[in-house]
């Protein structure tokens, strides 16, 4: 994917596409902003050391946007660092 620097603003393109790829107009679109965790646990197993991730998401962030069938939307964020996720709905 795309890099932002630390402190940096992410910056996302968006349209709406109907089930055969062709634009569409979407009013008041949801989307969230998510910010992607990954921890690791460690446990013991047959005398030795072993770890596995836990993955957890925290959203940062939240709006609607319009979406034309002409045109692209932009959603502006500022980010830290990490991994991030936009979702539209």
């Amino acid at each position: 994917g795309d890099e932002v620097p630390q402190g940096g603003t992410a910056k996302f393109g968006l349209i709406a596409v109907d089930p055969d790829g062709k634009r569409q107009a979407l009013q008041g679109a949801q989307w969230s902003l998510v910010k992607v965790e990954r921890n690791y646990q460690w446990y013991r197993s047959s005398n030795s050391w072993n770890y596995e991730p836990v993955t957890f998401t925290k959203s940062v962030a939240s709006g609607r946007v319009d979406l034309t069938a002409d045109g692209e939307a932009t959603v502006s964020l500022p980010v830290d660092w990490g991994r991030y996720r936009l979702e539209i709905e």
